[in-house]
């Protein structure tokens, strides 16, 4: 028998919180001077989520955490993330990365 109707996405969608994380920027093996950096996530061409500002102590850049309540809703699917920093007064990505989210097999 085929379940019909429909639920909110939370109900069957375990979302994982995205964890916070140091990353040490370096350039030229000399540590810059960074003023500010945003971190984001995209799926293609599309933001999904940010910019929000990360931490900045001397060199080291923070990614803040994701809460799951927010990642429940992202689409299955592949993301790229980056950290965009400000040095020198240019700003530029640094860092990039990628995840898929996987959902439950009850997803329509």
């Amino acid at each position: 028998m085929a379940i019909q109707g429909e639920v909110p996405v939370q109900q069957v969608v375990r979302g994982d919180t995205l964890e916070a994380r140091n990353f040490t920027i370096l350039v030229n093996s000399l540590a810059p001077t960074i003023s500010s950096a945003t971190f984001g996530v995209k799926h293609g061409s599309t933001t999904i989520y940010g910019p929000v500002s990360c931490s900045v102590a001397a060199n080291v850049v923070t990614r803040p955490a994701v809460a799951d309540t927010i990642t429940s809703d992202w689409g299955k699917q592949s993301y790229t993330w980056d950290i965009r920093c400000t040095i020198s007064g240019v700003a530029k990505t640094w860092i990039k990365g990628a995840f898929t989210m996987l959902r439950s097999e009850q997803e329509a």
